[in-house]
């Protein structure tokens, strides 16, 4: 058993909960030394040397940290029992990919962080293979244009694994709500990144002949934009959920509800909510980008479209024409995600560390 140190930078979200899920599941010791989850930027600057400073009487066999941690500044202001562990980096996300709605001049200094941290590292897991790919194939290209001094991206191939991130889920689906029509549920932050509006043109362009109801949630339907407020103006006779749900409970209880769920990302390096979702019964209607071909390849009854609103549309209305309450096809995408199961992953991530440290 290793005594892993776990420096998470960012403390919320995902990268709160993949890594307090996995440390209960783990065959390892793992020691959390959080740093709240706001103001990331803030958190990419300064963390190295806070953890610097909090750390001198840790003790480990390896260090392992996320993207929002600088590794190569940390490595340098550690303590020196510290900085020579071999170091484990998870990308959940990184500053390179990502979409720019104003098209203006993008900061790449994160970016940069970003790489040097998995130059740093000893070993780099990725939440997905298309992430990996993605982000050394942008680096590649970044480089280039640099004046000189050509850096090695290649050097990340060498040094990377993928694990995907892993979940809780029921062993039995709880009793999901009988519905008259199907259910259509869109659920994420009410953010340009996330396709809103590809979303709600499809809506429109599907009108109102073909049955059906519509839930969108996770933003503050109080302080929504203009293009939510059109939407929920429009479309409110066939709303049944709308803007942040207040617990994880009620949460679920949405999803039970829900008969599709719908992703129109322009922004996502794995999926966690989809595949919860789809844990719950929801049959996944995904665009044919990002990881999701990956992360979704063994679900055979998951729908994808070309990523547009008129594709959307066409998805949409086969979706709701041939809908039918299909208590298989609801076990079926329960059944789809158990591979993102810890029950699945945790050995994974425990033979990389036993690797690393071999």
């Amino acid at each position: 058993m290793a005594q892993i140190l776990a420096l998470n930078a960012y403390d919320s979200g995902s990268h709160q909960s993949v890594l307090a899920e996995w440390c209960d599941r783990s065959a390892h010791a793992i020691d959390i030394c959080p740093l709240p989850g706001r103001h990331w930027k803030w958190r990419m600057r300064h963390a190295a040397q806070t953890f610097a400073e909090i750390s001198t009487d840790k003790q480990a066999d390896c260090i392992w940290c996320t993207d929002m941690l600088d590794v190569a500044a940390w490595r340098g202001l550690a303590p020196k029992h510290l900085r020579d562990l071999p170091h484990v980096l998870y990308m959940h996300e990184n500053q390179l990919f990502y979409p720019d709605q104003h098209k203006q001049d993008r900061d790449f200094h994160y970016a940069f962080t970003n790489f040097t941290s998995a130059c740093a590292a000893d070993l780099v897991v990725w939440n997905s293979a298309w992430h990996r790919d993605q982000f050394i194939d942008d680096m590649r290209d970044y480089l280039k244009r640099m004046p000189d001094y050509r850096l090695n991206v290649e050097q990340l191939h060498e040094k990377s694994v993928v694990l995907y991130p892993g979940m809780i889920f029921p062993d039995e689906l709880a009793q999901r709500t009988a519905n008259s029509v199907p259910h259509l549920l869109w659920a994420a932050r009410w953010e340009w990144e996330k396709g809103p509006d590809i979303f709600f043109d499809a809506l429109a362009d599907v009108g109102e002949d073909l049955q059906f109801s519509i839930s969108v949630i996770g933003g503050d339907a109080k302080k929504a934009d203009h293009l939510f407020q059109r939407f929920e103006q429009a479309w409110q006779h066939r709303i049944k959920h709308w803007g942040y749900v207040e617990n994880r409970q009620a949460y679920f209880e949405v999803l039970q509800e829900a008969d599709f769920i719908i992703s129109t990302a322009r922004h996502e390096f794995f999926g966690l909510s989809m595949v919860e979702a789809c844990a719950a019964g929801c049959r996944p209607i995904l665009p044919q980008r990002l990881a999701y071909p990956e992360v979704f390849a063994h679900h055979d009854d998951a729908l994808f479209y070309a990523g547009d609103a008129a594709s959307l549309a066409t998805c949409l209305r086969k979706a709701i024409a041939d809908w039918k309450k299909d208590e298989a096809l609801v076990q079926r995408c329960h059944e789809a995600m158990q591979v993102y199961s810890w029950q699945q992953l945790c050995p994974a991530w425990d033979a990389a560390i036993d690797k690393l440290l071999a």
